[in-house]
């Protein structure tokens, strides 16, 4: 084998160019030009010391010719075993030692043995591999190593790291060979141990439902069981737009008996979480709790809100509980002594799917025993109080022995008990409490906000992780500048192997001064460990077969109580002329109503461009992280403006194009965007961009702002993706309840859902599919004049609105 890297011993070899000759042909030169180059060594050898050394010839007399053949005949083992020949040359020239061969024999056997190095390293499949020159003996061991294979294409030897310790064994126990074996970094060694040491959870990836399952994308399959295969601890790096959230949840379900799940996120994301809980796993909304910074806000998401400010203790008692990473500084101490155990008091059991009612019979109202403690009774109106669901993304069933179910009926129905009457089934049954349940499960988006091992957040988020489970570190640009980014992120995942910042650096960082680690060293070996260990990353280019054209989400923004103030009195003030519209007994009064109304409705959707401006910004921040080019939509100027100053003051360079921007330079913007790489942003009039510009450098679209007319909405989303787009087009529509997105969003969907799928379309699912991009003419446009109608009897021009009203 040769082993070679670049040209190595071999003075320029190129391992690309194969001369037309097979990898076997190639191997067979390669050994025969060993053997000849060994056979000329020692042909040389031999000739330098064939001739008597100086000091056994006479000075003054040249060697006759005779004793020329003598010594010839003395250097082959035949010759030099002739007593006579050795007789004479002796009596002639002295003893020649040197030429004796059983004496270079002893000298051999006394000698070392040749010494050959093997370089290991960390290949990019996740393998180790190992260099060196080609030696018959080292390949015969290396037959010896368990599941050691030959890439012909890139000339090295290779095995699974658990073949590592043998590998060793055998290469330092070669006879006649003294082999180097430079070994890995005792960092690498450490983390691939670690992660070797993980349980494979594989087996459970058929928790996740038929329904959900379905909607999976292969690659998001693949992501899910990585996390699966590395215990539950891992990091999805996929590019923004690949559905990490997804894959989080959907390896969430896997572990439902784990629950309750806790999730970390950017602020501006909380509800944005909650709602694709919600949707993707059929969670009920009191099951979610939000964790905000204060009182106030929007109230109407339905999903179960307690605030970090609130006087004394609160509980995170949801299946899911989502706070953000500016709020776990101020309540580390109740995350950390709550340890997500399963709490005696007022709390749930895992959300098993459990046998739901019984024979004929049974009493409703009965005492259930809570751990033998106390009673907890259960009136039938409790029962039917909420729904009883059974969650899609479970499947196994537990039979309990006295489940509960509705009065009267005969047989069993395998439904989701309330939140409260569930813990109560798993007390009197048995099933884990939470003394005996240690298992936990958190999500931290957008991980790449702890890059900062100094911050506020970092230190009171890395406890959390690392006493947790299952991690399931979600992040498009894990590491943004400096490989010391990313070791935060590391230490989350495994804190015993990564627990010492100098080593981390010094290997990966070129070292660092003061304790400070800028550069960048051994990058494609710590790029080969995170994919061995705890990362998986894809970007769309690798996976855009399998994407469609275009993808739509809604992101739900939180608004603060402050913001909402002016809107909230407005949208009061629409439900009375509502009201008094359908109550109005002369045509007269209902044209005056209905004007009063288009007015109201404009203003509303002014104040609401204003109210939303914090949360849009914030949103922003994230996406300017992400370090990819996008567009964004807007209508309003106050809006506009806010959003390309925020941009300049964080230093993003961006152009602008609304009804002010001179016709005679926007190509020139629309040109420098295109071409520029360093312009990584394009602030868009809805109206005034959205239609003959070509902007296909970005394949991200937000919107901040709706429009009235969906047409321009789906004209402005193909700015990106038009002809010369060779990606996936991401839309996301930034969306705020208390605002007039309540009022727009039923319109918008119905158009939009003319044109193909929802990314979280119809009935309450999340769904990808391509979309079906033709042109809506103007004149089957839904404008305001179609929304006014929905306040009279008739249904005529109103869309049918699947979007959950809030």
């Amino acid at each position: 084998m040769a082993g070679l890297n670049g040209g190595g011993a071999w003075g320029g070899y190129d391992d690309d160019d194969d001369w037309g000759l097979s990898a076997e042909q190639l191997d067979q030169i390669e050994r025969d030009a060993i053997r000849q180059l060994a056979e000329r060594k020692a042909s040389a050898s031999a000739a330098s010391t064939s001739p008597a050394p100086a000091s056994a010839l006479p000075a003054t007399s040249p060697l006759p010719s005779r004793a020329n053949a003598s010594v010839a005949a003395a250097s082959s083992p035949l010759g030099g075993n002739h007593p006579a020949a050795r007789a004479s040359l002796e009596a002639r020239f002295g003893k020649v030692e040197a030429l004796s061969p059983s004496r270079n024999a002893v000298n051999n056997s006394h000698g070392s043995s040749p010494k050959v190095s093997v370089h290991l390293f960390l290949h990019s499949s996740g393998v180790i591999a190992a260099r060196f020159p080609y030696n018959q003996l080292l390949v015969g061991a290396f037959h010896k190593i368990p599941k050691a294979s030959w890439n012909a294409k890139e000339r090295v030897w290779m095995f699974p790291p658990p073949s590592l310790s043998i590998a060793e064994e055998v290469l330092h126990s070669v006879p006649g060979l003294a082999v180097e074996v430079h070994k890995l970094d005792p960092l690498v060694q450490r983390a691939l141990t670690a992660a070797l040491g993980n349980k494979d959870l594989q087996g459970l990836y058929d928790r996740i439902s038929p329904d959900l399952e379905s909607k999976l994308m292969p690659f998001q399959r693949e992501g899910i069981r990585f996390v699966l295969q590395h215990g539950g601890r891992a990091l999805i790096a996929d590019e923004m737009g690949l559905g990490k959230t997804l894959q989080a949840l959907a390896f969430a379900s896997c572990l439902h008996d784990a629950w309750p799940v806790l999730v970390i996120s950017p602020s501006s994301l909380r509800l944005h979480w909650a709602s694709m809980i919600h949707k993707w796993l059929d969670i009920p909304m009191e099951d979610i709790l939000v964790v905000l910074p204060q009182t106030g806000g929007s109230h109407k998401a339905g999903f179960r809100l307690v605030y970090s400010n609130t006087k004394g203790d609160f509980r995170l008692d949801g299946l899911f509980n989502v706070i953000s990473y500016d709020v776990v500084p101020k309540i580390q101490s109740t995350l950390l002594d709550l340890d997500f155990k399963w709490s005696a008091e007022n709390r749930d059991s895992p959300p098993n799917q459990h046998r739901v009612g019984g024979q004929a019979g049974d009493a409703a109202g009965a005492d259930v025993k809570a751990g033998g403690e106390r009673a907890l009774d259960i009136p039938r109106d409790a029962l039917e109080h909420r729904k009883m669901r059974l969650p899609r993304v479970v499947h196994e069933e537990t039979h309990l022995p006295n489940g509960i179910g509705e009065v009267g009926r005969v047989g069993v129905r395998y439904r989701r008990a309330p939140a409260r009457l569930r813990y109560a089934v798993a007390s009197a049954t048995g099933a884990p409490s939470v003394a005996d349940s240690l298992a936990r499960i958190v999500i931290a988006d957008e991980s790449h906000f702890m890059k900062n091992g100094q911050a506020k957040r970092t230190i009171a988020s890395l406890p959390v992780l690392q006493k947790a489970q299952y991690v399931v570190l979600l992040s498009g640009t894990p590491a943004l500048s400096r490989p010391i980014e990313l070791f935060t992120q590391l230490q989350a995942l495994y804190p015993t192997v990564y627990k010492n910042v100098s080593e981390y650096g010094n290997r990966y960082c070129k070292g660092g001064f003061f304790g400070l680690y800028q550069g960048a060293s051994n990058h494609e070996e710590l790029h080969n460990l995170m994919k061995a260990t705890v990362m998986i990353r894809r970007l769309k280019k690798d996976v855009l077969s399998q994407l469609p054209v275009k993808l739509r989400q809604q992101v739900f923004l939180d608004l603060s109580e402050k913001d909402l103030k002016h809107v909230r009195p407005l949208l009061r003030e629409l439900e009375t002329l509502k009201i008094n519209v359908e109550s109005a007994d002369s045509k007269e009064m209902v044209d005056s109503l209905k004007f009063a109304q288009k007015n109201l409705i404009t203003k509303i959707y002014n104040d609401s461009a204003i109210a939303k401006i914090p949360a849009v910004l914030d949103f922003l921040g994230t996406i300017i992280e992400a370090n990819c080019k996008f567009l964004i939509f807007a209508h309003h100027q106050p809006m506009l403006d806010a959003i390309e100053q925020y941009l300049l003051k964080k230093k993003v360079k961006c152009i602008r194009i609304d009804g002010q921007t001179p016709v005679t330079t926007r190509q020139t913007l629309v040109t420098d965007f295109q071409n520029k790489d360093d312009i990584r942003a394009a602030v868009l009039s809805i109206r005034a961009a959205g239609y003959g510009l070509t902007l296909t450098a970005a394949s991200t679209v937000l919107f901040a702002e709706l429009s009235w007319t969906p047409g321009e909405i789906t004209q402005a989303e193909d700015r990106a993706h038009r002809i010369g787009q060779d990606s996936s087009v991401n839309v996301s529509y930034l969306l705020a309840h208390e605002t007039v997105d309540d009022l727009m969003w039923g319109n918008v969907q119905g158009k939009l859902e003319n044109l193909g799928q929802m990314l979280d379309g119809q009935e309450k699912t999340l769904e990808v599919s391509q979309i079906d991009n033709r042109p809506s003419p103007s004149k089957q446009q839904k404008t305001l004049d179609g929304f006014l109608k929905r306040g009279s009897t008739s249904t005529e021009g109103q869309p049918s609105t699947k979007y959950p009203r809030f």
